[in-house]
């Protein structure tokens, strides 16, 4: 349930707001963060424009979470203001009435209280959907030669992220290492160190859309 607001948007300028907001942007990040730069390359855990409510159905921070990755800062930010409440974005900013402590608990894909994080029934089968998707996508991938993952998470100057897999040493003359980003046009390529496929990855960032047709037609020449 919600209740009618009164005065001022407490989520704007009451004075809870502006006093917790600080707390969770020092362990969250600024309110409003981006996490991924396409939503394509979410993670099982991964809620884009969540939003985070204390035990007083405050909003406290807004912005991209991903659970597990955020699993040890969204833990010690509920140790200092008790039970927090993360609602999708549909659920917690559209919102035409402030809402009220049993809405934001019965609307919440992930409740962090007591030292634990658990999820709700339809977050846990959306976290189910997105690993049978992501299988598939790395099954069509290993069929293209891509064997395993061996470091993720890494950012370009650019703020870009990237995935490093390991390749065999049939590609690219002895190359071993490919650097992938599927959802960009061009966004892979091939290297003989992890390092040198990322380098050449950063390049294709610099080139200009016609570039980056001919790099996805030819990916063999970066990183050589």
């Amino acid at each position: 349930m919600t209740k009618k607001k009164q005065g001022k948007n407490p989520f704007l300028e009451g004075e809870k707001f502006e006093d917790l907001t600080p707390l969770a942007r020092e362990h969250l990040g600024f309110p409003g963060r981006m996490l991924y730069h396409s939503k394509s390359l979410a993670k099982p855990t991964t809620i884009f424009n969540a939003n985070l409510f204390n035990k007083e159905a405050r909003k406290i921070w807004y912005g991209d979470l991903e659970i597990e990755r955020d699993r040890e800062a969204l833990l010690k930010l509920s140790e200092e203001l008790g039970p927090l409440y993360i609602l999708w974005e549909m659920d917690g900013r559209f919102l035409e009435s402030e809402p009220t402590p049993g809405y934001v608990k019965a609307k919440a894909a992930v409740t962090v209280a007591d030292g634990e994080i658990t999820y709700s029934e339809h977050f846990k089968k959306y976290i189910e959907a997105m690993k049978e998707r992501l299988a598939r996508i790395a099954k069509k991938r290993k069929d293209r030669g891509v064997v395993s993952i061996i470091a993720e998470g890494k950012e370009a100057e650019t703020g870009m992220r990237y995935d490093i897999h390991h390749k065999s040493g049939k590609v690219a003359r002895g190359h071993h290492y490919m650097a992938i980003t599927p959802d960009i046009v061009g966004g892979f390529a091939f290297g003989k160190t992890a390092k040198s496929a990322l380098r050449a990855l950063k390049r294709i960032y610099t080139l200009s859309k016609k570039a980056r047709k001919t790099a996805k037609r030819n990916p063999k020449g970066f990183g050589q």
